[in-house]
């Protein structure tokens, strides 16, 4: 049975099951060009240090973490797994996540008039890689499904952005667009005795558009396909396969960029999704997890398990003085089986 460990407080009480902790967290360790987070780490500055202990401090099973440079050999995530074992966490298995970020489109997407520029990419990013997502896991990860490709106008109800001329930017283009800012993954976590699947996404923030909404647009649906997923719609993936969710227990897992209550969000999506009854809204993690200047405190981060899995306990850690970004680290501790 894997061990569950302590972030803040100890837990009480015999656990049934098998036990995992479960963290997630926007680390902010995003740079203006390919190379220079690698770079940081080399020098090992505060912010690395900083986050390398806050990280290690949460004791996490498996963490998510987002807003992080991923290289093409994967180099930068390397030194960070590295630091970590240092730190005395040991992960054995580690997954970058990259997906439309920085990926040019060869398209006008953003309707300017000029091509290649940052707007113009499938999703947003300096450069590929930029901005991305990396999984960090003691359990093994078994299998892994990916929406990278998968076309905006064929999600079930699409909204997508139009103006009083038709379709943003023109029908043409709105007919190639991609969902994904990022991607959308199911990643397979091999347990025990049991299965367990990571439902994750990075959506856009909903603003720096225009009249059409284009990222308001897009954040919501990216929240919507989840919504489909598990109500076993066929969303055909990166691999041509349109197998239906299996079923087995999951966790909705990351920054969804968007607040059920606050913010420029559509939000119709997200609490529909927090509604749902096939999972479970931890009452441990409904408080705020990021804190921007000049905008009211905004729960943006999330860690939705399935309705079969039973919650011990969770919380949100306190900011990390040395960091740049936002974002708190959340956690989760869920018992399977048992």
């Amino acid at each position: 049975m894997i061990r569950a460990l302590v972030l803040l407080a100890a837990l009480t009480g015999p656990a049934c099951g098998e036990t995992l902790r479960i963290a997630a967290w926007n680390i902010g360790l995003s740079r203006d060009g390919p190379g220079l987070l690698l770079n940081d780490f080399g020098k090992n500055t505060d912010e690395i240090t900083a986050i390398v202990n806050a990280i290690a401090s949460s004791a996490a099973d498996v963490i998510l973490l987002s807003g992080f440079d991923n290289d093409f050999e994967n180099l930068a995530a390397t030194a960070l797994r590295d630091q970590l074992a240092l730190a005395g966490q040991d992960y054995s298995y580690l997954l970058a996540l990259n997906g439309n970020e920085g990926v040019p489109s060869g398209l006008d997407l953003d309707g300017d008039g000029r091509l290649n520029g940052w707007n113009d990419n499938w999703g947003f990013g300096k450069f590929q890689g930029h901005d991305s997502m990396v999984l960090l896991s003691r359990l093994p990860v078994e299998a892994t499904r990916s929406w990278t490709k998968f076309l905006w106008s064929d999600l079930p109800d699409a909204r997508l952005p139009s103006t009083s001329s038709g379709p943003f930017p023109n029908a043409d283009i709105a007919a190639q667009l991609r969902l994904s800012s990022h991607s959308h993954w199911d990643v397979g976590l091999q347990l025990d005795d049991s299965f367990l699947h990571l439902l994750i996404s990075n959506p856009t923030p909903p603003v720096f558009d225009g009249p059409e909404d284009m990222n308001g647009l897009r954040n919501n649906d990216e929240i919507a396909f989840w919504l489909h997923y598990l109500g076993g719609a066929a969303l055909l993936d990166d691999a041509g396969d349109a197998t239906p969710f299996s079923g087995q227990a999951f966790v909705v897992l990351g920054d969804l960029n968007a607040d059920p209550a606050r913010g420029d969000g559509i939000g119709t999506a997200l609490r529909a999704l927090l509604a749902d009854p096939r999972l479970i809204v931890p009452a441990q993690l409904q408080g705020p997890t990021a804190y921007w200047e000049s905008l009211p405190p905004m729960r943006v981060d999330y860690i939705l398990p399935s309705a079969d899995l039973d919650i011990l306990d969770g919380g949100t850690a306190a900011a990390v003085d040395e960091a740049a970004t936002a974002h708190r680290l959340i956690w989760l501790d869920v018992t399977t089986g048992g």
